[in-house]
């Protein structure tokens, strides 16, 4: 048995009966080799395929990405339902397909939705984004990316 903490993950689906769930076990303790669990609930995808088959293209078009496997989930020996367990993307996966240490790595953050990278989201980077890799406070790079979709 592992133990750890676990919390609702998701700004948008966290509204939906099944939520999705991230874990943090304790010091020591590792799950598929790793300590980090994000659990998606794909409680916007009634056939729990769409994030599969994605990735699947992205690694059929040779690209780097995160692992992908369905698992079902127990808390306290009560079924939670199948999930969509999600590679922890860390500087660990950018080293393991060869990415270098030399590129920028922005994570996310769950506590709103950031990803329409529309205008009126420039102003709050660093609200909606944590910098990996390399570990400072510059996000130009990212600022940079956001402003050439925009202009595209």
């Amino acid at each position: 048995m592992l133990e750890g903490r676990i919390k609702v993950s998701g700004s948008f689906t966290r509204r939906f009966p099944k939520k999705s769930i991230f874990i943090k076990l304790e010091n020591g303790q590792q799950w598929q080799s790793q300590r980090k669990i994000s659990l998606d609930a794909m409680a916007t995808d009634g056939s729990m395929q769409r994030e599969w088959l994605a990735c699947q293209l992205v690694h059929a078009l040779g690209m780097p990405g995160p692992e992908l496997d369905y698992v079902r989930v127990y808390i306290n020996d009560r079924y939670r339902g199948l999930f969509m367990h999600t590679e922890w993307l860390d500087t660990k996966v950018i080293a393991r397909y060869g990415l270098g240490a030399d590129g920028q790595f922005f994570h996310p953050s769950d506590s709103q939705f950031c990803g329409d990278f529309l205008p009126h989201k420039e102003k709050s980077l660093k609200d909606c984004w944590f910098k990996l890799s390399p570990q400072d406070k510059d996000f130009s790079p990212l600022q940079a990316l956001i402003d050439d979709i925009n202009q595209t």
